[in-house]
């Protein structure tokens, strides 16, 4: 589980460290921490344990029956957590201020949940949504993180338009169709929900066909090609800047990239589309994205998609042949695209030929990128190899990482975790940006370095750091720095708290 971090500051002092942890857990709870590095700090304040868990702790307390494949392990709080703070003056305290947390559970079930915890040691039960809540009959298991933003919205659409926060999320996970390496056919997380975030109710959706449980007040859009399940979290973002939420970027497990165009203030006029179709007709081509797609201006007119396909629930697979995509889209608010883009729109950039010796190839590939026709580029990943990241884009490179089973080796006392690599790519043309050989030479071999120990690196986070006077900027993933090549920056971020120590 992915955690979500609060400072509350309520004293008004950062040296206090008024910090609070929240993370899910698979020993069945929701836990509460006290943030810091003081000798006091590091205690539970509490842990909320969901009653869907009650039946499941026999079996951990007892083991039995011993997990083994007719028996896979029990999951609980598996997901990742988001949360919308509130700070009045520069503290969650006082009227006007709040913290709402929201729990997916991941594979520990088919529910999400609410909790007020603008007091950190009296968290107040907000709602619940399941499978079994009123039009909410298609969600799958939790894995999509609820994002929260708000909307200029009518709801109901009879009302008048205010602005309001929701929490927009995937329809998750089907673990029946998904967990097969062959795919079956999904029946259910085929949707897309805008809730309200203060209260649970269901503002939208979009599915196959409509759940006849849905409230009244609920908008539906009929998608009768959304066949495969959204498990990976959502990029919303808010294309003009005016502080309300425009479209949506959705991706599932049958290689589809779709938009959602969430800009009118009546739902009723939202529109949905597919981008990109990029899986095959071959078994070895059925591609599933699992990660949330990244979203980067290109130019005035078009936004880039970037995005990675590999199924990191079966780790050791060598069979389906998985790619890094860029697919271009229109900037516009309320554009659909014409047609969905498969990888025959797709420059293939696999050979990095614009960073080689061989200028033929290099002049191929400038043409193909320069061709307007075409509506981006993809890398072919090596057999087995598969992104088990989403990606970020900074300073014009983008960071993602891969994993490719490697065998045990004879003799071996430990399992392999695999070959972990880390790419570094410009979004535009797919070349190399960082010197990760150290040789003064962005060439072909440059793209990746490779991380010691293998496994899955964690998801790329964006930060910005001072140093002295000078602000740069960098992507971490695990305990790994990587600096993309761009010159200091002056200082463009919101700061919510700063503590300066001796160390």
């Amino acid at each position: 589980s992915r955690p979500a971090v609060v400072n509350y500051n309520r004293s008004g002092q950062p040296t206090d460290r008024d910090v609070v942890v929240y993370y899910g857990s698979n020993d069945g709870i929701v836990h509460a921490v006290k943030g810091g590095q003081d000798n006091t700090d590091g205690n539970e304040k509490w842990g909320f344990v969901p009653t869907e868990f009650y039946n499941r702790f026999a079996r951990m307390y007892s083991e039995n029956p011993i997990v083994s494949s007719a028996n896979p392990r029990t999951y609980f709080a598996d997901g990742s957590l988001s949360i919308d703070a509130v700070y009045i003056n520069d503290r969650i305290e006082g009227a006007g201020a709040n913290a709402q947390l929201y729990v997916g559970m991941r594979r520990g079930g088919r529910f999400y949940y609410s909790l007020d915890v603008t007091d950190p040691d009296d968290p107040l039960y907000k709602w619940k949504i399941d499978n079994s809540t009123a039009g909410f009959a298609e969600l799958g298991q939790s894995w999509s993180e609820m994002k929260v933003v708000k909307l200029n919205v009518k709801y109901p659409v009879s009302a008048s338009a205010a602005s309001r926060k929701v929490v927009i999320f995937g329809g998750g996970y089907d673990s029946p169709a998904n967990d097969p390496a062959t795919q079956g056919t999904a029946t259910m997380g085929r949707a897309i929900y805008v809730v309200d975030a203060l209260t649970g109710a269901l503002i939208w959706y979009t599915a196959p066909a409509a759940d006849a449980t849905a409230p009244s007040a609920a908008t539906f859009l009929a998608t009768a090609s959304m066949s495969f399940a959204a498990a990976a979290d959502l990029a919303v973002i808010d294309s003009d800047g005016n502080g309300f939420a425009d479209r949506i970027y959705a991706v599932d497990t049958g290689g589809n990239i779709w938009r959602v165009n969430i800009g009118d203030a009546n739902p009723a006029n939202w529109t949905v589309g597919k981008v990109a179709s990029l899986s095959g007709a071959a078994a070895a081509d059925k591609r599933r994205f699992l990660f949330a797609p990244d979203i980067v201006p290109f130019n005035a007119s078009t936004d880039s998609i970037l995005v990675g396909s590999g199924d990191r629930e079966q780790p050791f697979d060598t069979t389906i042949n998985n790619r890094f995509y860029m697919v271009k889209d229109s900037h516009a608010i309320d554009a659909q695209p014409s047609s969905a883009a498969t990888e025959s729109d797709l420059c293939d950039l696999t050979a990095n030929n614009l960073q080689g010796a061989d200028a033929t190839l290099a002049e191929a590939d400038r043409t193909c990128i320069a061709n307007a026709a075409k509506k981006g580029w993809l890398i072919k990943l090596g057999t087995g190899e598969k992104v088990v990241t989403s990606s970020s884009t900074l300073g014009g490179t983008t960071t993602f990482a891969t994993n490719t089973p490697v065998s045990q080796v004879s003799g071996q006392c430990v399992g392999s975790l695999g070959k972990a690599l880390l790419y570094a790519v410009n979004y535009k043309d797919a070349t190399s940006t960082i010197d990760f050989n150290s040789n003064g030479v962005l060439g072909q071999s440059e793209r990746s370095t490779e991380k010691p120990g293998g496994g899955f690196p964690p998801s790329p986070v964006p930060v910005s750091i001072k140093i002295d006077d000078k602000y740069y900027e960098a992507v971490i993933t695990g305990t790994q720095v990587i600096n993309p090549p761009t010159s200091s920056i002056g200082h463009r971020y919101r700061v919510f708290w700063n503590m300066a120590v001796d160390n």
